[in-house]
């Protein structure tokens, strides 16, 4: 068969090297319809990560003389610290989802704050602490503290461990923490 398949390409061929192509390009039609799957499957697309916006608000002036503002939008945003009148730091953030979950809006005064801390409500699963440099300010345990910024919280506002150090020590029980929409 193999040599009958040979001698029928090679007819009409006026150099080797055109039948070469020949019986390479019917070699690769051969090998296509033997191993190409009976069923076309459908790739689908990885979901994506939030990647957040953000451009640094440092430097500029702000209408507070020390406070912590929170903006957010279903859940994501920024956060930026006020002191003298001055933004001193500002990145991302999660929140709670809108729902159930929801980070509560409006302004606020730190009540509390702890350095090391696991959530009651929300103890971690792997034994580790999920809430240091906790800053509290709304009733049932809502607070600034480090947590991931790629994931929605429980109704808190998670911050890199950096950001939840700096506000830890730099503002104290009784300092305002505004949470509003963008």
């Amino acid at each position: 068969m193999k040599y009958l398949l040979l001698t029928l390409l090679l007819v009409g061929c006026s150099s080797s090297q055109h039948a070469y192509k020949r019986i390479k390009t019917a070699h690769q039609e051969h090998i296509t319809r033997i191993y190409q799957p009976a069923v076309q499957t459908q790739i689908i697309p990885k979901p994506k990560k939030h990647k957040a916006k953000f451009k640094s608000l440092v430097g500029m002036s702000c209408k507070y003389k020390k406070a912590v503002v929170v903006k957010l939008s279903k859940g994501w945003g920024e956060f930026y610290t006020c002191e003298k009148y001055k933004i001193t730091k500002s990145y991302v953030v999660a929140a709670g989802a809108p729902g159930k979950t929801k980070t509560p809006r409006g302004t606020f005064k730190i009540s509390w704050q702890v350095a090391k801390y696991d959530s009651k409500k929300y103890p971690s699963t792997n034994g580790r602490r999920n809430m240091d440099f906790s800053s509290f300010f709304h009733t049932g345990g809502v607070a600034l503290h480090t947590g991931s910024i790629r994931g929605r919280s429980h109704g808190c506002v998670h911050l890199r461990k950096s950001d939840a150090r700096y506000i830890y020590n730099n503002f104290n029980k009784g300092d305002m923490v505004i949470v509003k929409d963008k």
